[in-house]
């Protein structure tokens, strides 16, 4: 399999065996595209670019497919907000059929918090909310030993293409 993208000019180069090359794969895939900036013009009309550039800056900002643990106390019961989400590529997250989705990517926790809480003032009185990064040993979800080498793998990656990221924009501004 090979990416070439245009903005920075990059390819990437993978042979993939199984299952789990494919999924380290498409994890190199998606970390490349969102180092290039090039899922902003993938996503392009559903999500916010400034949000997209912001959150690849920095990495405590909530990015694209981060992983959220949301809770929030004061909801209808037949409705309750408490769970796992995941920033969808529009950069928002879906708190149910009620209560909507909500830009966050680009926010801290503390942001998305609050965004959260504004939000839901809407449909409730006083929201109380909190909002975590995912972690799956906190969370009571364990990793098997292969899925914690492939996210460490996946994490390596990500740290690798910034820096081919950074290097490409110093050799460009040479």
């Amino acid at each position: 399999m090979f990416i070439r993208t245009q903005n920075p000019p990059l390819t990437l180069g993978c042979s993939v065996n199984g299952r789990l090359g494919a999924m380290l794969a498409a994890a190199v895939v998606a970390s490349t595209f969102m180092m290039s900036g090039s899922l902003a013009q993938v996503a392009k009309g559903q999500a916010d670019e400034k949000s997209v550039a912001t959150a690849e800056q920095s990495p405590d900002k909530i990015r694209l497919g981060d992983r959220l643990y949301i809770h929030v106390a004061g909801t209808l019961p037949e409705l309750p907000i408490e769970g796992l989400f995941q920033v969808e590529r529009s950069g928002k997250v879906a708190l149910g059929p009620i209560y909507g989705r909500l830009v966050v990517s680009g926010s801290t926790i503390e942001e998305a918090e609050q965004r959260i809480k504004d939000h839901l003032k809407q449909y409730l009185r006083d929201p109380a909310v909190m909002v975590t990064g995912y972690d799956p040993v906190i969370h009571g979800q364990g990793a098997a030993p292969r899925e914690q080498a492939l996210e460490r793998r996946v994490k390596q990656l990500e740290e690798e293409v910034g820096k081919l990221k950074a290097k490409l924009a110093e050799l460009g501004a040479e």
